[in-house]
């Protein structure tokens, strides 16, 4: 049944002390002549401030691929995964991030800095985007416009950062089983854990769920059924950004508008509903038409490192999707 659904996975792990993500991707990358390439992860961070409810990072990741340039697993913080860190502990060398005010701006980053260029000169072909110098304060390096605003900083990793380690795998075609195996049996080697919060992610590929008729159905089925599905698939209590479906999900789902409308209309009624990526199923991405991740995303999956209980709570999932299109077809091909 796998093999008939693409699939991608994210398990949330925590390396053990001494360890970190990137020990981990040298594993996977000596496990199949492979090489690692260094990128910059993207990810906002939650403040208590009601002037500024979030900043954006930019954290180290790492992509693993085969010899024959194959993407094997991308390496990646997570920033939910906290408890299990030592806080107090002193930054690693070699380990940074990268703050701001602006995901625009990281994305600037993402395209003119280099994320293995050394910390004093990472942020150098910024700083002359903007016709400034590199600025030092307390082992900081900061990024100014020419009126003195501030436009990025960098900074070292704080407080055992370096051991989050969220696995994602590219898309899955065939034998699941296998290709987590070869993913996670190598960490469980390394003494990698399930992190305290952690959870796992599918993502499933929405190609065949472009109907409002099924978004909706698979809307109240979740809601519906939460109790039980939460049970079912051992959702984590300690787990941070997921939660119930929406009102205004629900309301779109009963909507007689939306369940007659076709897809391209339908998918605008949905997006304007403001689905939330945080919530235990994500319809964020079929809302978006979004093409470097057209997903469904189950996101209320508890932690595991058991390839089998992995399977099987895909396999469970995927006959959900498979009964949400028993009875409707997509009614026009989704947006491209």
């Amino acid at each position: 049944m796998i093999a008939n659904w693409k699939i991608g996975i994210e398990v949330e792990l925590m390396a053990p002390r001494g360890s970190s993500r990137l020990s981990l991707a040298k594993s996977l990358a000596d496990l199949c002549n492979g090489s690692i390439t260094p990128f910059f992860h993207p990810q906002a961070e939650h403040t208590s401030s009601a002037k500024l409810p979030s900043f954006q990072n930019l954290t180290q990741g790492y992509r693993v691929l085969d010899e024959t340039g194959n993407q094997v697993a991308d390496l990646v913080d997570d920033l939910t995964l906290q408890r299990d860190c030592d806080k107090t502990a002193k930054a690693k060398p070699g380990w940074h991030r990268i703050l701001s005010d602006d995901a625009r701006l990281l994305s600037l980053i993402q395209q003119q800095c280099q994320p293995d260029e050394d910390y004093d000169t990472l942020l150098l072909p910024l700083a002359k985007l903007f016709g400034t110098s590199l600025e030092l304060h307390q082992g900081m390096i900061r990024v100014t416009d020419t009126k003195g605003s501030p436009v990025a900083m960098l900074a070292p990793l704080p407080g055992e950062r370096e051991r989050a380690c969220e696995v994602i795998s590219p898309p899955i075609t065939t034998d699941l089983k296998e290709n987590l195996s070869r993913l996670l049996n190598p960490a469980r080697d390394l003494g990698f854990i399930n992190a305290e919060e952690a959870a796992t992610h599918y993502h499933f590929d929405a190609e065949r769920l472009c109907s409002a008729r099924i978004i909706s159905r698979l809307v109240l089925f979740f809601s519906r059924h939460e109790t039980a599905l939460r049970e079912q698939l051992k959702t984590n209590p300690m787990c941070q950004r997921i939660g119930a479906m929406s009102p205004s999900l629900l309301s779109l789902a009963n909507n007689s508008h939306f369940l007659e409308a076709e897809w391209s209309k339908a998918r605008q009624m949905l997006m304007d509903a403001k689905p939330s990526k945080y919530q235990d199923v994500n319809f964020l991405n079929i809302a978006r038409a979004d093409e470097l991740k057209h997903t469904l995303e189950i996101r209320m999956i508890g932690p595991s490192l058991d390839v089998d209980v992995l399977v099987e709570q895909a396999r469970f999932i995927e006959s959900i999707l498979h009964w949400s299109c028993l009875l409707y077809t997509s009614p026009s091909p989704r947006d491209s």
